[in-house]
């Protein structure tokens, strides 16, 4: 906490402060993009679970295009950007993982130890999760020259995501056999309602069969279609139950990220209102789409050519950026909405192009925020 005194009284920033007349509180402000952000909803798993088996194609790309434009630093995880066709067939994301601002790529790939061993990551999935149905791996052939792409971006991986996951998922079973354990010390939401849907068994002698799980995969990844293929488990899950472990897995697949990077995830996004599986590690980018679809620019920047879309991240992000965190942290005003709205519809329905249509409307909020 930082402390200036004048001659008035102390300004304090900081986010709490006991009550002076003399004493003003000022909040932090708070920068949505300054942190590195983690694209966790691109593999079929984890966008099965959000979208309840929907078609979310659409919704992936226009919410990548919005993140691409307004946050400098992306990572991925190769696991998710080699399961899915939609994905590695997209020219959308060949060209994003070729994306340069500067010197510095646009978004870092991670997952193997050194940025050359594509191919036998891609053996080792066809093996361990393509057998027990996690997903289609795709080909060497098929996927070749996107993994052209991938080895420019890549970053190596210096952590084990299964290793991670076992410790977690011992250290939270663990903590049924204490006598004094209660429900409540679980503190995710789908690992309590797994073991109240099934605490027979949880608490029965099958504790040790549920606690070894990870002990028993050999190899394979530690997901609900691996535990299934083993037959790792004497008494069958209902299909609510599985849908909670598959939450639980991914939430904890996704901290290692986090955890490893510093990174956040984006906390919705479009036509998702909540995709953060309860991780606090995330930012506000619901607010950011909201605030895109007050000002009528979300449909014109996900109409943007890619190329487009990053000419406008070239030389107009910044203002963007500015006005978006002005607003959020409640120091952006206006004389007047109504007149802004009316001025941004002329500039919607003029003449122009779509990126000539952002660009003016970025500028005009940028110099009307007082």
């Amino acid at each position: 906490m930082n402390v200036r005194n004048n001659i008035q009284g102390s300004i304090i920033y900081g986010d709490f402060i006991a009550g002076d007349k003399n004493v003003y509180t000022i909040q932090q402000h708070r920068d949505l993009f300054d942190k590195p952000i983690f694209l966790h909803y691109l593999g079929p798993k984890i966008s099965k679970l959000l979208w309840n088996g929907r078609d979310n194609w659409n919704s992936i790309i226009n919410t990548t295009k919005i993140i691409a434009l307004l946050f400098d630093n992306i990572i991925v995880s190769l696991s998710d950007l080699t399961q899915s066709p939609a994905v590695y067939n997209s020219e959308f994301f060949h060209k994003l993982l070729r994306c340069k601002i500067g010197d510095t790529y646009l978004i870092s790939c991670t997952g193997t130890k050194t940025n050359q061993d594509l191919s036998m990551f891609l053996e080792e999935r066809k093996e361990f999760y393509e057998r027990p149905g996690f997903y289609q791996v795709a080909s060497m052939e098929t996927i070749n020259s996107f993994l052209d792409n991938i080895k420019a971006a890549a970053i190596p991986k210096r952590f084990e995501t299964g290793k991670f996951l076992s410790q977690r998922w011992i250290e939270q079973l663990t903590q049924l056999g204490n006598d004094n354990f209660s429900i409540n010390d679980i503190h995710e939401n789908s690992m309590k309602n797994l073991i109240v849907a099934n605490k027979n068994y949880f608490f029965s002698r099958k504790l040790d069969e549920i606690i070894l799980i990870p002990d028993r995969l050999r190899g394979f990844p530690f997901v609900w279609d691996s535990i299934n293929y083993l037959n790792l488990i004497s008494v069958p899950f209902d299909p609510m139950s599985v849908e909670n472990l598959e939450v639980y897995l991914a939430t904890e697949w996704i901290n290692c990220y986090l955890d490893n990077y510093g990174a956040l995830i984006p906390n919705g996004l479009i036509g998702i209102k909540d995709c953060s599986f309860g991780i606090e590690k995330n930012t506000d980018l619901l607010y950011v789409i909201s605030f895109l679809s007050q000002y009528k620019m979300i449909d014109l920047i996900c109409a943007l050519s890619f190329e487009k879309l990053v000419e406008l991240k070239q030389d107009f992000a910044f203002y963007l950026r500015k006005v978006i965190n002005d607003s959020f942290n409640g120091t952006f005003f206006v004389l007047s909405l109504l007149r802004v709205k009316e001025e941004i519809e002329k500039i919607r329905y003029s003449n122009i192009d779509c990126y000539s249509k952002i660009k003016s409307i970025i500028i005009y909020l940028y110099e009307e925020r007082r």
